[in-house]
């Protein structure tokens, strides 16, 4: 052996032993609780990865830190560690004084989906001084699946367009809230049909829509053949989600809309959904004569969908 390979060995001895100091644990949080700086940062970032059996007894206690920032560092990491056994103290943390503590420990429970703590997200969404906090707390309770009438109520009476819009999210994209159901959460939603806030106006009309609620279709019915292309288009963008078979409908009637850009919208995201009806209009665009901007993007739309069969524009 050379004397180039005999010195190549204690740097790889020492590069793994750095590595497993690391990786350590208790090394992590030592730091953490050390910091201010990058170290502490860093100490964090790498204890997200080490797992809950690892990471999740060491970042409970620093839940209850003195340090703010540490707390913050705890919970922020809880948010990726998903530690099951750290529910009780993340929902105790939910009044933190820190508002990034709460906003923290709001994704964390979430990402749990701990129904238990329905009580005090919906408690957060409604009183928290933080617009941070509150979104966090609509977004949370979407997961858990637990608390509709807290979220139509945040989505009516916030003071915050965007608390308001993530909690119309949360009731459209939470299967144990549209599968629990209720008449009085849909009533909510459906007297926001008529909100002020067009962002809200097409947000409950989502939620509806995939709830499977009549007022939603209705709404964006009217919407999609109605004569402003911007509200068309963004009725056709809601329909290219909405797991109705009456979505296909309204998408395949849009897809002859008189606007260009509805058209190719309608025809993209019927498409998508795997409708024959949406293919052959991309088609048609696609063979259009001259090689237009329409013709041009329907081709694209139809190589990015793997077809491999795309007409020519007629010259």
């Amino acid at each position: 052996m050379t004397a180039g390979r005999r010195c190549v060995w204690p740097a790889i001895l020492t590069l793994a032993l750095c590595a497993a100091s690391a990786d350590d644990p208790e090394v992590l949080v030592r730091d953490i609780v050390a910091g201010p700086g990058l170290r502490a940062d860093r100490a964090a970032e790498r204890l997200r990865f080490l797992g809950p059996e690892r990471a999740g007894p060491l970042l409970r206690p620093l839940l209850s830190n003195p340090q703010a920032r540490v707390r913050e560092a705890a919970s922020a990491a809880l948010v990726v560690v998903r530690d099951r056994a750290s529910e009780p103290a993340l929902r105790l943390c939910l009044d933190d004084e820190d508002w990034e503590v709460r906003r923290n420990c709001a994704q964390a429970l979430g990402n749990l989906r701990s129904r238990p703590a329905g009580s005090a997200l919906a408690r957060h969404l409604e009183a928290d001084s933080n617009v941070r906090v509150r979104k966090a707390c609509a977004t949370a309770l979407g997961e858990t699946g637990a608390r509709g009438e807290a979220l139509a109520k945040a989505a009516r009476r916030d003071a915050e367009l965007e608390v308001r819009l993530a909690a119309l999210d949360a009731l459209a994209k939470s299967p144990g809230l549209r599968e629990s159901g209720s008449e009085k959460v849909d009533a909510m939603l459906q007297a926001l049909l008529s909100d002020a806030s067009e962002m809200v106006r097409f947000g409950a009309a989502r939620a509806l829509a995939w709830r499977g609620a009549a007022a939603g279709r209705t709404f964006l019915a009217g919407a999609v053949r109605g004569a402003d292309g911007e509200k068309s288009r963004r009725a056709v963008s809601i329909l290219a989600d909405v797991p109705n078979p009456w979505a296909g409908e309204l998408l395949a009637g849009a897809s002859a809309s008189p606007d260009a850009d509805t058209r190719f919208e309608a025809a993209r995201a019927l498409a998508r959904r795997g409708d024959a009806r949406g293919r052959a209009a991309l088609h048609a665009m696609a063979g259009e004569r001259g090689a237009s901007a329409d013709a041009v993007r329907a081709r694209k739309a139809l190589e990015s969908l793997g077809d491999s069969d795309v007409a020519r524009p007629v010259p």
